[in-house]
């Protein structure tokens, strides 16, 4: 083995034409694009100063495209790309972070058998079903931290990677953000090894607390504001980073809280396990909740008591 195929001192004009590569970057190790297969014209961006150390992996389809904004560092990343994902300036990707804009699967049972089939030793892989995409964009100097996995729909924002600070989990997709949503300083994903948040489009998280070795769901054009706590137990504190039988990783994880479309969450609402948000319901400021609300209902107090009925009303963008 040539030695400066591993410490950056290959020639990186041997790579792809459609692989462009900025002033003063520094790539570490060649193997780093040995699953690249983009035929776009500018299949892969790097902007002036980037650095890519040993551990990044770029596993783009044909049809993907990934652009890497200056001074951006990339430890660790393991991009998976079949369209879009655009890395702003300054970023700084952390080790055994996975960044996708698929999940290169159908989730329809008839779909993954016949995608199974196509990928078969001797299936035809022109068969296989389309995949569904969903750009990826992170804006400039946000951190992520280490073992994040990112699935962030188009035009959704993250405030930083600091919200992973205590972020524990190992499903294969710990955290994802639809379309149009925002994430914003206060906001933190703590999940134990099973834990898993799923948030709808259109979404505004101000400032929720999630701590969590379950399932959280959110669902399309919520808004949850400051200092809301979605929790396990009364007592939750952050999970340490210990070891989990992989066997309860693969299982699905149980539903810890659910919130509907469009319900609205006040300041320092508690939502603990059980806790089911109706649609277009609204929990009052410091309210504790955790049983099932109807939709569109108002509850407030401790304990929780619904209130009144609130008119149906249209989501806002």
């Amino acid at each position: 083995m040539d030695i400066g195929e591993i410490t950056g001192a290959w020639d990186y004009a041997t790579l792809p034409g459609n692989v462009r590569i900025g002033d003063g970057c520094f790539v570490e190790r060649r193997e780093s694009f040995k699953r690249f297969r983009s035929t776009r014209d500018a299949g892969l961006v790097l902007g002036t100063g980037v650095k890519v150390y040993t551990w990044t992996e770029f596993n783009v389809e044909p049809s993907g495209a990934i652009r890497v904004g200056d001074d951006s560092t990339l430890v660790g990343a393991v991009f998976m790309c079949a369209e879009d994902i655009t890395i702003g300036k300054r970023v700084i990707v952390s080790y055994n972070v996975t960044i996708a804009d698929c999940d290169f699967h159908p989730h329809d049972p008839a779909l993954r058998k016949q995608d199974a089939i196509a990928n078969a030793p001797e299936g035809d892989r022109n068969q296989r079903p389309p995949l569904i995409t969903r750009p990826v964009v992170i804006e400039d100097e946000v951190w992520i931290g280490i073992g994040a996995i990112v699935v962030v729909g188009a035009r959704s924002w993250l405030y930083s990677s600091f919200a992973f600070l205590h972020y524990y989990s190992r499903r294969s997709c710990g955290v994802r953000v639809g379309h149009d949503s925002g994430v914003y300083n206060g906001t933190f994903f703590d999940l134990g090894p099973s834990g898993e948040v799923d948030v709808g489009d259109y979404c505004t998280l101000v400032g929720a607390m999630i701590s969590s070795n379950g399932r959280v769901e959110i669902g399309d054009y919520s808004f949850i504001s400051h200092e809301v706590v979605l929790a396990d137990s009364f007592a939750a504190l952050p999970w340490v980073s210990e070891a989990a039988p992989s066997s309860s990783v693969r299982q699905p994880p149980e539903l810890s809280i659910s919130i509907g479309s469009n319900a609205w969450i006040g300041a320092r609402a508690i939502l603990l396990r059980g806790a089911r948000i109706g649609e277009g319901a609204i929990v009052g400021a410091a309210t504790v909740v955790d049983f099932e609300v109807p939709p569109h209902a108002i509850v407030a107090g401790n304990p929780a008591r619904v209130l009144a009925p609130t008119p149906p009303r249209e989501p806002t963008m």
